[in-house]
């Protein structure tokens, strides 16, 4: 697994994703993106997992529903059971998570969901079930770095995601989460040791109502053949898998909607 966070405010999101593709020793195998597109429903796939699913996923949901509201309704079941048919594609590597963020029309703001395929404390929140979108109000981050953590990159004191702007906070918050080690989930499906999964490239997608944009803010030099290597210390992570700083009335939200199984 690797990098997803997602920052949102009522008409903007921010998903930042690295490119890094690496098997369970932490060797780099080369570089993709990890977030696909889907215009027509102002909306953006984000996975963590095997190279393929990206753009699979972002095209048979984008061919299939006809809002983005009707997917976060309605797809899961669908994923799942498209999953079965390419599931063998994915080899051992077949345990992903999945990020959805998108404009809804019928709440006029923009919204951060996840879903997982399996239940694995390296993927889903204790308490979550598999193949169910579970709500984040603000946005969440993968892996979730801790408040030292966050100093050391130069993280801005009292960041959240309503002032979250990308020129400014994004790099910082990238390099945040490669100062976070955990076990490597390799494309070969194997764990291995704790490292810095966090590599290649530093990408950011913009969506808003009107338009979806891409690009790449940074370049790591990470070399193809050899493991991630930061110039400064890893760290384990206190949480795999959070949402980013947020109000206590957004937190309470985010419960009850777990409660409720969205």
């Amino acid at each position: 697994m690797s990098a997803i966070a997602a920052f949102t405010d009522k008409k903007s999101a921010h998903i930042l994703s690295d490119t890094a593709a690496y098997d369970s020793g932490g060797i780099l195998l080369g570089q993709y993106a990890k977030v696909a597109t889907i215009p027509h429903l102002s909306a953006a796939i984000a996975v963590r997992g095997h190279y393929i699913l990206p753009q699979i996923f972002a095209a048979i949901v984008g061919f299939r529903f006809r809002s983005f509201d009707d997917l976060v309704a309605d797809s899961a079941d669908f994923l799942k059971d498209e999953f079965a048919n390419i599931k063998s594609i994915c080899g051992a590597a077949h345990a992903f998570d999945l990020t959805l963020v998108g404009w809804s029309n019928e709440r006029e703001c923009m919204e951060v969901y996840t879903l997982a395929n399996e239940v694995n404390p390296e993927q889903t929140i204790a308490g979550y079930e598999p193949w169910v979108f579970y709500q984040f109000e603000g946005g969440l981050s993968a892996p979730l770095p801790g408040f030292d953590e966050q100093a050391a990159a130069g993280v801005r004191e009292g960041l959240t995601p309503d002032n979250f702007n990308p020129s400014r906070d994004a790099l910082s918050w990238f390099n945040a989460m490669r100062r976070v080690s955990r076990p490597i989930i390799g494309v070969d499906g194997a764990s291995g040791d704790a490292v810095s999964p966090v590599g290649g490239q530093a990408m950011v997608t913009t969506i808003t109502r009107e338009s979806i944009s891409q690009r790449v803010i940074h370049d790591w030099n990470d070399e193809v053949g050899k493991v991630i290597k930061p110039d400064f210390k890893v760290v384990p992570p206190k949480q795999t898998t959070n949402i980013v700083p947020i109000s206590r009335r957004q937190r309470r939200a985010m419960e009850r909607a777990a409660r409720r199984g969205r």
